[in-house]
């Protein structure tokens, strides 16, 4: 789905009698949080923009027509102009705020069947409850995937490399890792270059010390704790403190494997500290992303019941800060 045609069909549920530039204006201010620095992220002014309402009119009715073919009744959207929108967005985006919107408005059962008619492709067999998180999910999607967003990148780069594991054929694996490249480069080429720059050392130690954490990753996750906490098929955890929780399953884990674990995330903990040295130091989102997700990366997250998905998310984090730093320094 493309984005002019979702919030076409929104509009006779929501629009509230609007003009189609106030409209589409009221629908980006639904989705985007206000920028709290301009640091970091490219397209900063057109969020301001948005919110001081200094978006023209023929943009704004840009963004609600798309790109359509053919006349009359065969006319038919089959793109969208919102990719240099998009681009500016992605880092602002809030689904949760779009969801409150909707929840403000208070929907009653007629409007909710209204919204399962508009978007049948999406929401028939959806109950009335998860609709609203269905539409935010979507809608997100959709403009992930028109800025050509390291998310939706991450998506296709984890497919190809999926397919290529599988089918290994020579010509395969050669067109996987070129198109992998092709993403990846893409998603570089909308980043702002770091301020102030890097030196050539601190490149040499930012690359080396993402290789060493993503080694550590690699380790903890070889350990497999899950297995020990599973097999003991705890019970009545809900309700139970931090502190008597993190007691509990620690107690399902063998003495030696939980020092090994322990060693290990003490060993990222370390190594990570240098690399929040240079995020202080200088300004470049593959870095502060990394930093960030990095922070919840601990023991206690996991005995508490952190997913390890923030696992997966910091290895990918790894992977993109990687490639950043190895085209800085061509």
């Amino acid at each position: 789905m493309y984005f002019a045609d979702f919030i076409q069909r929104l509009r006779p549920i929501i629009g509230d009698g609007r003009a189609i530039p106030k409209y589409v204006l009221h629908i980006l201010k639904m989705v985007i949080v206000e920028p709290s620095s301009e640091k970091g992220y490219k397209g900063v002014k057109i969020v301001n923009d948005i919110f001081n309402d200094k978006v023209s009119e023929s943009t704004l009715k840009s963004y609600y027509y798309g790109k359509t073919e053919g006349k009359g009744a065969n006319k038919q959207i089959v793109g969208d102009n919102i990719n240099k929108l998009a681009q500016s967005i992605e880092h602002y985006l809030d689904t949760e705020k779009f969801k409150g919107c909707f929840n403000n408005l208070q929907f009653k059962y007629e409007e909710a069947n209204k919204l399962k008619d508009s978007f049948k492709d999406i929401l028939a067999d959806e109950a009335n409850d998860k609709i609203v998180d269905r539409l935010a999910d979507e809608l997100k999607t959709i403009i992930l995937k028109a800025a050509g967003s390291k998310n939706e990148a991450l998506s296709s780069v984890n497919i190809v490399s999926d397919a290529a594991g599988v089918i290994k054929k020579e010509n395969t694996l050669k067109k996987g890792t070129v198109l992998e490249e092709v993403l990846m480069e893409n998603w570089y080429s909308q980043l702002e270059p770091p301020s102030p720059s890097f030196s050539e050392n601190e490149l040499e130690e930012i690359e080396a010390i993402a290789r060493k954490m993503y080694i550590y990753l690699t380790e903890i996750e070889d350990l497999d704790l899950y297995q020990y906490i599973e097999s003991k098929k705890l019970s009545h955890l809900y309700g139970l403190s931090e502190e008597e929780m993190i007691r509990r399953i620690r107690s399902c884990i063998p003495d030696e494997i939980y020092e090994k674990s322990k060693e290990h995330y003490n060993n990222l903990h370390k190594i990570s500290s240098r690399l929040k040295y240079y995020n202080e130091m200088h300004t470049y989102s593959p870095l502060s992303d990394t930093v960030n997700t990095s922070t919840s990366i601990t023991l206690e997250h996991f005995l508490y019941g952190i997913p390890s998905s923030t696992h997966l998310a910091l290895k990918n984090d790894l992977k993109f800060l990687s490639f950043a730093i190895r085209q800085l320094r061509k």
